[in-house]
């Protein structure tokens, strides 16, 4: 008898980079159906806040999402959904102790919040789309070439809030003995262009990449450039050259950073 899916989630914030993970571990574990919305890119307890917090009973959910998805794909290696931590309550706690009790394994991959921050307030200031296809060269224009102004003190405050939902979050992994792996986006492919070269090159890529894909179970790859096909197959990278090609003021931000605890997230 085969053995039975890894069951696996990954948490990450809306605008954190979890398409394209998500994309990687559906097609290497052949749970890629095709549809932009199902596997690990379901956002199963719902997309804002407002969504999470209907919830009734998430646990029930989560457990009757994994047996669906377990019957529905047999062969697949991994089965899971994204968790966006924003709500943290009596019900969401429950089931993070039930996922530590069954083993369910967790990725949870962060990113720059400043750059969540921009990506954020251009997708409100404009009606971009979410994500660009590798071919669409408009969109990835219109992405990329987008300048926005941060207003100092919402800035801070939401780099703060975001700090607080980290903080939250990394808090009850640790307290319910979550078997879980923090990467960061970074370390995984924060590039640009058609090569997707990671920040910190791609030994540091593929190091990360590895230990995310044993940490799931499904096992390491021997080039980095393993990874990027996957990645070619999804969406096309978007973001600027350097965060301040996406700043109108990025002097007055980097003013309102100077002296606070997020003074090093401005690298330009």
């Amino acid at each position: 008898m085969a053995a039975k899916p890894a069951r696996v989630i990954l948490i990450c914030h809306g605008r954190g980079g979890s398409t394209s993970t998500s994309q990687v571990l559906n097609l290497f574990s052949g749970y890629e159906s095709g549809d932009k919305n199902t596997g690990l890119r379901t956002e199963l307890f719902g997309i804002n806040a407002a969504a999470m917090e209907d919830q009734e009973d998430p646990t029930a959910l989560m457990l009757d999402y994994f047996d669906t998805e377990e019957r529905t794909h047999p062969r697949a290696r991994t089965i899971g959904f994204k968790w966006k931590p924003l709500v943290f309550n009596e019900a969401y706690d429950q089931a993070l102790d039930v996922v530590a009790k069954s083993g369910i394994r967790v990725v949870y991959q962060t990113r720059n919040f400043l750059d969540v921050y921009i990506s954020s307030t251009k997708h409100a200031a404009e009606e971009l789309s979410d994500r660009c296809s590798s071919d669409d060269a408009e969109c990835i224009e219109a992405h990329s070439s987008l300048q926005v102004t941060l207003e100092p003190k919402k800035m801070i405050d939401t780099l703060n809030r975001y700090k607080s939902e980290h903080e939250s979050m990394v808090e009850r992994l640790n307290s319910y003995g979550v078997n879980y792996l923090n990467v960061t986006y970074d370390d995984l492919y924060a590039g640009v262009g058609d090569a997707l070269v990671p920040v910190h090159g791609t030994d540091l890529a593929l190091a990360t990449w590895n230990a995310t894909l044993e940490h799931v179970g499904l096992g390491g790859v021997p080039s980095y450039a393993d990874i990027q096909t996957a990645l070619a197959s999804a969406y096309a990278p978007t973001t600027a050259a350097t965060q301040c090609d996406s700043l109108l003021n990025a002097d007055e931000v980097r003013s309102a950073l100077r002296g606070t605890e997020h003074e090093g997230l401005l690298r330009c």
